[in-house]
C-alpha cells in the first residue's frame, strides 16, 4: 500500500513538472528552478509533506520569490542553479548524507551571481557554534555579501568574530582571515591616500620602484636626493637611488651612488660593499666582478659572504677561467656541509672537467652525485650527463631514461568504500562535494582527517582521498612514504600518491586547449600550493596556482572574465584556468624555454629578461644556478624535478 502510494506520488510529481517551461508541481510557483532541475534529473523528493521535501522547499523559497514577485511583467526567467551540483547534493541528502548546508550555500552563491545579496543575508544563517568547514564558509559568504552591499560595520563584526574564535586559529584559517581583511581594506579604502592628501614625493618614488618602473623611480629618487632640504633618511634614499639605477641598466650611476653611500655612511654600508662587485657581474664585466668579489671576501664585512663566494666562482666560469673555477669549488667543498650543496659542487666539478677535456674525471663526479641522492635535481642532471652526454634541448633531462623512477601504479577504481563509513564521515561528504564539482569545499571538509579510517589500508585510503579531491593529503602521505622507504623504486604506490593526477578534468582539458603539457601544470601546482585549493601565501598569492592580485586582474581582463573577484581564485577551475593562461603566456614570451618560463612565473618576466643578458642562450643548468633570487632558483629546480618525475611516472598512462 505504502509503496503504491509513493509510486503514485512520484508519477504525479513528474507529470506535473514541465521541463520545457519551468512550471512546478501543484502548489509551487512557476519558475521554481531547483525543483524543475531536480525533476529533470529524475529525482523524486518524496511526499510533499515529507521532511526532505520540506527542506528543499524551504531552501527554494528564496530562489523562486523573485520570479513570483515579477510574474505580472513576465520578465526573462532567472537562470537555473547548476543542475548537476544541486542534483548530486540532493540525491546525497536523500541517502542521509548531511549536505543541506552546502545546498543552502550553493543557492546563496547563485543568488549572489544574480546580485540578490540582500536575500542571501536573510537566507544564510551562521551557526551558534562554528565547527564544521561549511559553517566557516557560510560565515565568509555572508562577509562577502556585506562587503558587496557596503555594509562595512557588519562585515567588520564578522571579521572580528572569526579572529576571536579558537576554531579559526590554525595557520590556514589565519591566512584566510588576513586575505579577507585585505579585501575589506581594499573595499573600504582603508590604508589608501585621500584624494585631498596626494602621495608624498618619497611615496611616489617607492611606488615606482615597487611597480618596476625603474627609470622613473631613478628620476624620482634623484630629485629627492638633490632637494635642498635634506631628507630625514638620506641613506635609504641614496640606496634606493642606486637600486633604481642598477635595475634600469644605468650601471655607472649605480656604482657611483653605492660608492657615495660607502663614503657618507661607512658604518651602514655593508649592502653597498656587496652590491659593487655584483653590479660588475650584472653588467657582464666578469673579470672586474671576480676581482671585486675577491677584495670583498678578504674584507671584514660578512654581509652575504656565501653568495659572494658563489658569484666569484660564476665570474670565473663566465670568464671561461675553468681552472680557477675548479680550484674555487675545492675551497667551497670544504666550507659547505649541506648535502644538496655538496651535490651541486660535485655536479659543477663534472661540468668544468668536461670543459677541461677530462672526460673520465667528469664521469666520476657525476657518479658521485648519483651516489649521494639519485632522486634529486642534481641527481637527475648527472644521470642525463652520464647516459646522454648533453642536456635535452627542451626537457633538459629526458625522463624516459630515469631508471630510478618507476611507472605509476594506477589506483584501483572505487569499490563502494563509502558504504563502509557512516554518512556523516568527512570522506563521504567530501566525495559527494567533489562529484558535485565543489572541489574546494571537498578539500576543506576532508582536511580534518588525521589518518585512514578503521579497516582502510593504504590503497583504500588513497582511493577515498582521490574521490574526495584531497590531493594535498595524498601528496603529503606519498612524500612521507617515499622518504621512509628511501625512494625505493618498488614502492610504486607511494610514487603515485606523492605525484597525483590532481583535478584531471580541469587540468587536462584546459592545458590541452592552450597547447601545454598537463603534467607540467601538475608539477607547477604541486610546488606552488601542494594542491591546496585555498592556499594563501605571505606574498598574497592565492589558490592552487598562487596568482597574485595584480596579475589576476590582468588575466581576468585578458580572458574577458566579467565581474572578477579575488575570492574567485579560491575556486579550483578558476585558479587552474588563470595559472595555465599565465604559464602559456610566459612560455610564448620566452620561446618555449622551460627554465625561463618557470622562473618568470615566480619572479616575473622583467627579472628573467634581465638575467638572460648574462649570456643568451646560456645552457639551462647554468642559467638556473645563476638566478640571484634564492626562492626563484629553488622553485625552478623543484618544478623541473617534479615535472621529470611526472613524465616518467605517467609515460605509459599519460
Amino acid at each position: 500500500m505504502g509503496q503504491t502510494l509513493e509510486k503514485r506520488e512520484k508519477e504525479n510529481f513528474l507529470m506535473t513538472t514541465d521541463r520545457g517551461n519551468g512550471s512546478c508541481p501543484r502548489f509551487l510557483p512557476r519558475q521554481c528552478s531547483l525543483c524543475c532541475a531536480l525533476a529533470g534529473e529524475g529525482l523524486y523528493l518524496g511526499h510533499p509533506l515529507s521532511p526532505l521535501f520540506l527542506i528543499i522547499f524551504a531552501l527554494n523559497l528564496v530562489w523562486c520569490s523573485f520570479a513570483f514577485s515579477q510574474e505580472a511583467s513576465s520578465p526573462p526567467p532567472l537562470p537555473s542553479p547548476p543542475v548537476t551540483s544541486l542534483s548530486v547534493l540532493t540525491e546525497a541528502l536523500q541517502k542521509g548524507i548531511p549536505v543541506e548546508d552546502y545546498i543552502e550555500l550553493l543557492l546563496a552563491k547563485e543568488l549572489m551571481a544574480q546580485g540578490k545579496n540582500e536575500e542571501v543575508l536573510h537566507h544564510l544563517k551562521i551557526a551558534g557554534k562554528i565547527s564544521r568547514p561549511v559553517e566557516k564558509e557560510i560565515l565568509w559568504q555572508k562577509f562577502i555579501c556585506f562587503l558587496d552591499l557596503n555594509k562595512f560595520k557588519e562585515a567588520s563584526l564578522l571579521l572580528a568574530k572569526a579572529s576571536k574564535l579558537a576554531v579559526f586559529r590554525n595557520s590556514h584559517d589565519q591566512n584566510r582571515i588576513k586575505f579577507y581583511q585585505q579585501l575589506y581594506d581594499s573595499k573600504t579604502g582603508k590604508n589608501r591616500q585621500s584624494v585631498k592628501e596626494p602621495y608624498s614625493p618619497e611615496k611616489v618614488a617607492q611606488v615606482l620602484l615597487k611597480e618596476k618602473k625603474y627609470e622613473e623611480a631613478a628620476r624620482a629618487y634623484q630629485e629627492l636626493w638633490d632637494h635642498p632640504e635634506p631628507h630625514h633618511n638620506r641613506r635609504q634614499i641614496l640606496y634606493d637611488l642606486a637600486t633604481s639605477y642598477g635595475r634600469s641598466d644605468q650601471f655607472d650611476k649605480a656604482l657611483e651612488a653605492h660608492q657615495k653611500l660607502i663614503t657618507l655612511f661607512p658604518k651602514s654600508s655593508a649592502e653597498s660593499r656587496y652590491k659593487i662587485p655584483y653590479l660588475y657581474f650584472d653588467s657582464g664585466q666578469y673579470a672586474k666582478a671576480f676581482e671585486a668579489f675577491d677584495v670583498y671576501l678578504k674584507s671584514n664585512w660578512h654581509y652575504k659572504k656565501n653568495e659572494a663566494l658563489w658569484y666569484r666562482f660564476w665570474s670565473a666560469v663566465l670568464s671561461k677561467n675553468f681552472e680557477q673555477g675548479f680550484r674555487l669549488l675545492d675551497n667551497l667543498s670544504k666550507k659547505e656541509k649541506n648535502q644538496e650543496t655538496q651535490q651541486k659542487i660535485l655536479y659543477w666539478k663534472g661540468r668544468l672537467s668536461e670543459q677541461l677535456n677530462q672526460k673520465k674525471l667528469s664521469l666520476s663526479f657525476y657518479q658521485q652525485v648519483l651516489a649521494k641522492k639519485p632522486v634529486s635535481y642534481y641527481g637527475m642532471l648527472a644521470f642525463q650527463r652520464l647516459h646522454r652526454g648533453l642536456l635535452d634541448p627542451f626537457l633538459i633531462v629526458n625522463p624516459q631514461h630515469l631508471s630510478m623512477i618507476p611507472s605509476a601504479k594506477p589506483l584501483p577504481p572505487s569499490q563502494n568504500w563509502t558504504q563502509r563509513l557512516s554518512p556523516d564521515h568527512p570522506l563521504v561528504v567530501g566525495s559527494v562535494l567533489a562529484h558535485a564539482g565543489l572541489s574546494a569545499f571537498a578539500f576543506e571538509e576532508t582536511e580534518t582527517m588525521k589518518g585512514p579510517p578503521a579497516g582502510f589500508d593504504l590503497t583504500d585510503y588513497a582511493v577515498a582521498l582521490q574521490d574526495s579531491h584531497n590531493f594535498h593529503h595524498m601528496q603529503r602521505m606519498g612524500a612521507m612514504g617515499l622518504k621512509k622507504t628511501n625512494f625505493n623504486k618498488a614502492s610504486s604506490i607511494y610514487w603515485t600518491l606523492a605525484y597525483p593526477k590532481a583535478y584531471p578534468d580541469s587540468v587536462f582539458s584546459l592545458a590541452t586547449e592552450k597547447g601545454i603539457d598537463p603534467l607540467l601544470v601538475l608539477a607547477l601546482m604541486r610546488e606552488e600550493s601542494a594542491f591546496k585549493p585555498t592556499a594563501l601565501s605571505s606574498a598574497d598569492a592565492i589558490g592552487l596556482t598562487q596568482i597574485i592580485p595584480k596579475t589576476a586582474d590582468e588575466i581576468a581582463q585578458a580572458l574577458g572574465v566579467a565581474d572578477f573577484q579575488l575570492e574567485n581564485l579560491l575556486e579550483v577551475k578558476t585558479s587552474i584556468r588563470f595559472g595555465i593562461y599565465y604559464l602559456s603566456e610566459r612560455l610564448s614570451q620566452f620561446g618555449g624555454s622551460l627554465p625561463y618560463a618557470i622562473a618568470s612565473y615566480n619572479a616575473g618576466p622583467e627579472a628573467v629578461t634581465r638575467w638572460k643578458k648574462w649570456g643568451d642562450p646560456l645552457e639551462a643548468d647554468l642559467f638556473i644556478d645563476l638566478i640571484p633570487y634564492d626562492e626563484t632558483r629553488d622553485y625552478v629546480k623543484k618544478v623541473l624535478k617534479s615535472y621529470w618525475i611526472y613524465k616518467k611516472l605517467y609515460s605509459i598512462h599519460p
